[in-house]
C-alpha cells in the first residue's frame, strides 16, 4: 500500500484528492498536513522512522505559513527529494512557476482547481513511477 503525504490548506481541495485516490482506485494511506512546517515536520518522522516511509508527496504550493517552493527547495538540500516522488499542485499558471518547480526538484505539476477527473488521469499516468516507489 502506499503511502501518500498531501500539503493542502484547503479543506475543499483535500477532499477532491481523497475522491480522485478512491476513483483511481489507489490503495493507500493519505497523511495530510496544511502547512510547510508541519510538512517537513512530518517528512522528517516518517524519515526517522523508515528509510522508504513515504512514496509520494502531493504539495500545493500556496501555503498560509511559506509557499511549496521553498519546501521543495529545504527537500532537495537535505538530499530527501531523491527517494520522495513529489506532484506540486497551484492555482498559479505562470510558465516560470511551472520551471521552478521541476528546477527545485518536483517529479510532476498539476494546476488547480483540481479536477477530479484530470487528477485521476494525473494519477493513473504517474501510476508506473508510484509502483517503483512501493
Amino acid at each position: 500500500m502506499l503511502r501518500l503525504l498531501l500539503v493542502e490548506d484547503d479543506p475543499a481541495d483535500v477532499v477532491l484528492v481523497r475522491q480522485a485516490l478512491a476513483l483511481a482506485r489507489v490503495r493507500c494511506e493519505l497523511l495530510v498536513e496544511t502547512s510547510a512546517e508541519g510538512a517537513m515536520a512530518e517528512i522528517g518522522r516518517q524519515r526517522a522512522m523508515s528509510v522508504k516511509a513515504l512514496d509520494a508527496m502531493l504539495l500545493d504550493l500556496g501555503l498560509p505559513d511559506r509557499d511549496g517552493l521553498s519546501v521543495l527547495a529545504d527537500l532537495k538540500s537535505l538530499g530527501w527529494n531523491q527517494d520522495l516522488y513529489s506532484i506540486a499542485l497551484t492555482g498559479n499558471h505562470d510558465p516560470a512557476v511551472v520551471e521552478a518547480v521541476y528546477r527545485h526538484g518536483a517529479n510532476s505539476f498539476m494546476n488547480k482547481p483540481i479536477n477530479v477527473n484530470e487528477f485521476v488521469d494525473l494519477l493513473r499516468g504517474e501510476g508506473y513511477w508510484l509502483s517503483l516507489s512501493r
